[in-house]
């Protein structure tokens, strides 16, 4: 079972995107692998979403632009690409997209 699991594993991670593997099939076969995935692939686009709105809050202050809707300008940039980013798996796994 633990190496059917790391070949699901792979089959998401890896296969699905170079290999033409169905992360769909994957999915429904290993639920819990999937959830784990969405899982972690939420918490690196928080990571990002972070790093983004960080970049983009600094980017108007080095260049010299104290406006009020800065810090809000780099939050909702932020949120559209980590809402973007974690939309396609989930559409995959729904199988909204197949």
């Amino acid at each position: 079972m633990a190496q059917r699991a790391r070949g699901a594993l792979y089959g998401l991670a890896i296969g699905g995107l170079f290999a033409g593997v169905s992360a769909a099939g994957t999915a429904l076969r290993f639920p819990m692998l999937a959830l784990a995935g969405m899982v972690w692939l939420a918490v690196a686009n928080l990571a990002l979403a972070t790093h983004l709105s960080h970049g983009a809050w600094s980017l108007f202050q080095s260049m010299g632009w104290l406006v009020r809707w800065r810090r809000p300008f780099a939050v909702a940039f932020a949120v559209v690409i980590a809402a973007g980013n974690v939309s396609f798996p989930i559409a995959v796994l729904t199988e909204v997209i197949k």
